[in-house]
């Protein structure tokens, strides 16, 4: 089971990179919920997680930026990822530490500590 979770955390990242929103959401639960810590947002189900990708995507399109795993933790059903976002232009631009929980083979939250 770990093995499957790491995989599709590692799959998730993937197509976040490739900027693929269809992609991205069959990792997530229909409810899943993306809890952004420091302004207390939450991003609930796939329209609404659908429509922040596709306007971050947007606001980003001509930005090289990539999310890396520098560290990870997994703990039962809960992966812990350290990322860094990478632009050839800006190397610090993201520090990011994301709480993945996964449930039923998808990712049913998320919440994400951002620097």
């Amino acid at each position: 089971m770990v093995d499957m979770t790491l995989e599709m955390i590692d799959a998730q990242v993937a197509a976040y990179n490739a900027r693929d929103v269809e992609r991205l959401l069959s990792y997530y639960a229909p409810d899943a919920v993306i809890e952004y810590d420091a302004t207390g947002q939450r991003v609930v189900g796939h329209e609404q997680l659908r429509k922040r990708y596709n306007t971050s995507f947007a606001n980003h399109a001509n930005d090289n930026i990539e999310a890396v795993v520098v560290n990870r933790i997994c703990i039962g059903n809960y992966v812990v990822d350290e990322e860094r976002g990478t632009d050839p232009s800006n190397p610090d631009a993201v520090h990011v530490v994301a709480i993945y929980r996964v449930e039923g083979g998808k990712i049913a939250h998320v919440r994400l500590l951002i620097e």
